[in-house]
């Protein structure tokens, strides 16, 4: 998404990915401001690039809007031109959600291989099965995998099992739990 914003962060130009990421007409987009895509932090900052002398106060992360009014994370590059000896400001908008959902997922996916270390190490070091339940209990819940973990154990010719071992239910939610 290229747009370009006059000194009052009015927008002067557009490409037409800005129409298709935000849903208005190249019209609509030139009666719009910075303030109109998102929340009035980025129209501020976008303002401030306007008397930018350092490269990193022209990157910034924030949040746009749609024209239903959804919204999407968005990292502005931006950087002050002249023209026709007027100031205005170049932005190159990037759509960074599937950007953040990878990195959610490598880190949920991260979350796991230290849960599963853990319980390999628990497997080596545990003396019995009462330990062993606690402790995978608690490594899925402390990893944020689970809010709540319960491990129970089935004796032979049990018709339920039997609770042994609970992580994270500090509500007793768990408590008279039959399985």
């Amino acid at each position: 998404i290229i747009v370009m914003f006059d000194d009052q962060m009015r927008i002067v130009e557009a490409n037409q990915r800005a129409e298709a990421a935000y849903g208005y007409t190249m019209t609509e987009l030139h009666r719009l401001t910075a303030h109109d895509l998102g929340p009035v932090e980025a129209g501020a900052k976008l303002a401030v690039v306007l008397g930018a002398t350092r490269p990193e106060d022209r990157l910034f992360q924030t949040t746009h809007r749609h024209r239903g009014g959804g919204e999407f994370p968005v990292e502005v590059s931006s950087q002050p031109v002249l023209v026709e000896g007027r100031p205005h400001v170049l932005a190159i908008i990037r759509d960074i959600s599937g950007r953040l959902a990878d990195q959610q997922e490598i880190e949920r996916i991260s979350r796991m291989y230290q849960v599963m270390s853990r319980v390999n190490q628990t497997l080596i070091r545990a003396t019995n099965r009462l330990e062993l339940l606690h402790e995978v209990c608690r490594a899925l819940v402390e990893s944020r995998l689970l809010k709540i973990a319960w491990a129970g154990w089935r004796e032979d010719g049990a018709d339920q099992f039997l609770p042994l071992a609970v992580a994270g239910d500090e509500h007793g939610c768990t408590d008279g739990l039959r399985v």
